[in-house]
């Protein structure tokens, strides 16, 4: 079987479906991941707080995952026109991903300084330069990262 530039409908159905199976799998493990260690670590200390917790992280991927199910990936679809959409979603988050990381490398530079005051202020020099190093170095990659062309 030899590669063709333009993947059939029929392929592209079938990988559909794959990302939508290996894509729902995921979601619902994190999910479930999450609502058990809540359920355990209430069980052993007796807080409802924490079975409450595990279950309200757990509507996140949940809302993923019907996202990606229903309105990503949704059965029933032209392929075709699906595997656009999917290409169009890549080119904006790729462009998101650059933003946020531009922006978030902009507030840790700047938390740097004063994060390394404050340490300093209460007299550990060891953990100024620490939150100083943490927060400036990859302040400055992200930036860095988010700046680059690609």
């Amino acid at each position: 079987m030899c590669a063709t530039p333009e993947p059939s409908p029929e392929d592209l159905a079938r990988v559909h479906r794959v990302m939508r199976l290996v894509s729902d799998l995921v979601f619902g493990a994190i999910a479930l991941v999450l609502v058990l260690a809540g359920t355990i670590v209430w069980a052993i200390t007796g807080k409802r707080d924490w079975l409450l917790g595990g279950f309200f992280y757990a509507v996140f991927p949940i809302i993923g995952l019907f996202w990606t199910h229903f309105v990503l990936l949704r059965p029933g679809r032209d392929p075709v026109k699906t595997q656009m959409r999917l290409t169009k979603e890549y080119e904006k988050q790729k462009g998101n991903a650059r933003t946020v990381a531009r922006w978030n490398g902009l507030i840790l530079t700047l938390a740097a300084p004063v994060l390394f005051l404050v340490m300093l202020a209460r007299g550990d020099l060891f953990g100024a330069l620490l939150a100083g190093a943490i927060f400036f170095v990859p302040g400055v990659l992200a930036m860095w990262w988010g700046w680059r062309k690609r």
